[in-house]
């Protein structure tokens, strides 16, 4: 890894990169000589939907704002059980393109629907990784659910790479159990519990989960 860890960032549904620029100001500027992070658009305009559909509260993480931006589509099963997820494969060669073009970046972060994704990107740089431009070193997920679609993702996959995730006690929208599973897919994960709900927690506390784990990269990579 290079003395400046490049960070790419995927926002939640239903906004862009220039929102999560604007969520995660105090870590841009906390870690300015240390970390750039890398905010980018989802590659699908989001769909716009009533407040009493729990779909897009449930999966998705949030409300879609006028030409806000999603990762993938979905549609709540007609038993009512989980979804069915469209536009991930086009969604992970977007990202590939993204990383062809603006990479390397030495890990990812994902926050709600973005944390989903950023799971499912780094699931594919395991199971795919001839001729990847994917060269992520480490996962930041806050937020984060497991796809709600059986056929997307491996659940019984477990990554050895350093990961962080940030999970709200009292979110409303993606319930902790669901962030965790996420966190279960990874051999040694760092969790961070914060008090709040869905949104990024950019208070002392949450500073010090991402020092102490930019420390601990830094550790790894003297180490290497």
């Amino acid at each position: 890894m290079a003395d400046k860890l490049r960070v790419l960032c995927l926002h939640g549904y239903g906004q862009d990169g220039e929102t999560l620029r604007g969520r995660i100001a105090a870590f841009r500027r906390a870690f300015k000589s240390s970390v750039e992070f890398v905010c980018i658009d989802g590659p699908l305009l989001s769909e716009p939907r009533d407040k009493d559909d729990s779909t897009s509260t449930e999966q998705e993480g949030a409300l879609a704002q006028p030409q806000g931006r999603s990762w993938f589509r979905f549609q709540r099963n007609e038993d009512g059980e989980g979804y069915t997820l469209s536009y991930v494969n086009e969604t992970i060669a977007y990202i590939k393109a993204v990383c062809r073009e603006q990479g390397p970046f030495d890990g990812i972060l994902g926050f709600s629907q973005g944390g989903t994704t950023a799971s499912l990107v780094l699931q594919n740089q395991h199971e795919e990784p001839e001729d990847s431009p994917f060269v992520f070193k480490f996962g930041i997920f806050i937020s984060a659910p497991q796809p709600g679609d059986p056929r997307v993702g491996n659940p019984a996959l477990k990554l050895a790479m350093p990961t962080l995730h940030v999970i709200g006690e009292t979110d409303a929208v993606i319930e902790p159990a669901r962030s965790k599973k996420v966190a279960e897919g990874f051999v040694d994960p760092r969790v961070f519990m914060h008090p709040g709900g869905h949104y990024i927690p950019t208070n002392k506390e949450p500073k010090d989960a991402f020092r102490d784990f930019f420390k601990q990269l830094k550790e790894l990579q003297a180490k290497a």
